[in-house]
């Protein structure tokens, strides 16, 4: 009974977060913010992912169900995102243990970053309820740096569904 309690209100607080974090962030066409983080294996910046297509994705918390079906979701369309020369960086504000453990059980293909000092989600405008969580948000950085899209309503079964859309949306947008 205990357990079913905490499930319950985690989700709550968690959906809470996700409805809360209507931050702005940068603008589409803007420069994206810089940053480093610590990874699940190693340091995640921005400058590593210069000259291809980032989706760079914010998650309230690992292990969360609605959080697992997201990343889950992303997996799997993972070689269709890398075909189109993106890459994925997901990123939380749990501690890189939990990350690193996050990605190992879902057999992710993608780097998953801790962000406990909260800088980069502020700057992306990804604050969930209370700063405790990053809110669910995903934004495209074009190979130039600059900010292609923003995902500000995730649907979590269909997240890769959607960001494949956004994706080929922005590429399409971009060419000359």
């Amino acid at each position: 009974m205990r357990q079913t309690w905490r499930r319950m209100a985690i989700g709550w607080l968690l959906a809470v977060a996700t409805l809360a974090g209507a931050e702005e962030g940068p603008a589409v066409g803007a420069s994206a913010p810089a940053f480093e983080l610590p990874a699940s294996v190693g340091k995640a910046t921005l400058r590593q992912f210069r000259g291809g297509w980032l989706v760079l994705v914010f998650f309230p918390k690992a292990f969360a169900p609605r959080d697992t079906e997201e990343l889950e979701s992303l997996r799997d369309v993972f070689p269709d995102l890398k075909r189109m020369k993106a890459d994925v960086l997901a990123v939380s504000m749990d501690p890189p243990s939990v990350n690193a453990r996050f990605r190992r059980e879902l057999k992710l293909p993608f780097e998953l970053a801790s962000d406990t000092q909260k800088t980069v989600s502020a700057a992306y405008g990804a604050m969930g309820l209370g700063r405790l969580f990053s809110a669910r948000k995903t934004v495209l950085i074009d190979p130039q740096g600059r900010i292609a899209a923003r995902l500000d309503k995730v649907r979590e079964k269909r997240h890769g569904a959607q960001v494949l859309k956004a994706l080929r949306e922005a590429q399409s947008a971009a060419a000359p």
